[in-house]
C-alpha cells in the first residue's frame, strides 16, 4: 500500500453531453437524438458520487518492454513501457463515480429499455472519465506547484498489451474498498 495518497471527494466535472453523444455515435446537431438522451443522462448525472485516489511511485527499471516500479511490481508491456518512457515516477489514479449510475442501468435492463439502457451506461461511461480527467487536473496543479510536469495522457489496465487482471495492483496500491468502498 502507498503511504501516501491523495483522496479526492466530490470531485467536480460537467455533464459532458458531447462525449456521451459520441459515444452513442450521435451528433448534437440532432434534435431528436438529443432530445432522448440528455433526460437520461442527466439522471445519470444526478446520480453521481464521484471521488478517487491518487499517488505515485518511482519507476526502477524501464527496458522498454517491461516498467519495474519501486514496490515490486512489474508492468510487463511494451506499450505502457513507451508510454512511460523518460519518466522517472508513475501516477496511479483510481475514480468512481459510486453505484447509482448503474443501478439507472440495470432499472432499464429490468424494464427491458435497452435503448435508454444503453444511453444510461454510456452517460456514466463517460461521466467516469470526465471525473477522470477533472482528478488529474487537480494533481497536475499540485505537481506543477513543485515544478513537476504531470502528463495529460493515461494509460488502463486492458490496453495496450496491460493484461485487464493488473487492476488488482491497484487494490495493492491504494485503499480503494477503504476510502472509495470498491
Amino acid at each position: 500500500m502507498l503511504s501516501t495518497f491523495v483522496h479526492v471527494k466530490d470531485i467536480p466535472f460537467d455533464l459532458p453531453l458531447i462525449a456521451i453523444m459520441r459515444r452513442l455515435g450521435g451528433k448534437m446537431s440532432d434534435s431528436v437524438q438529443t432530445g432522448m438522451v440528455i433526460p437520461v443522462a442527466e439522471r445519470v448525472f444526478a446520480e453521481c458520487r464521484p471521488s478517487g485516489l491518487w499517488g505515485e511511485l518511482s519507476i526502477v527499471d524501464n527496458d522498454g518492454n517491461m516498467v519495474d516500479l519501486s514496490d515490486g511490481t512489474r508492468i510487463d508491456s511494451k506499450s505502457v513501457a513507451g508510454f512511460l518512457s523518460g519518466a522517472t515516477r508513475c501516477w496511479l489514479g483510481v475514480v468512481t463515480i459510486g453505484t447509482g449510475p448503474l443501478n439507472i442501468v440495470r432499472q432499464y435492463v429490468e424494464s427491458d429499455d435497452g435503448a435508454n439502457a444503453l444511453i444510461a451506461d454510456a452517460a456514466a461511461s463517460e461521466c467516469v472519465e470526465a471525473a477522470m480527467e477533472s482528478m488529474q487536473a487537480m494533481a497536475s496543479l499540485d505537481y506543477q506547484a513543485a515544478g513537476v510536469v504531470l502528463d495529460h495522457r493515461r494509460f488502463s489496465c486492458g490496453f495496450g498489451g496491460w493484461r485487464l487482471e493488473e487492476q488488482r495492483h491497484y487494490f495493492e496500491w491504494l485503499p480503494l474498498q477503504e476510502k472509495l468502498q470498491i
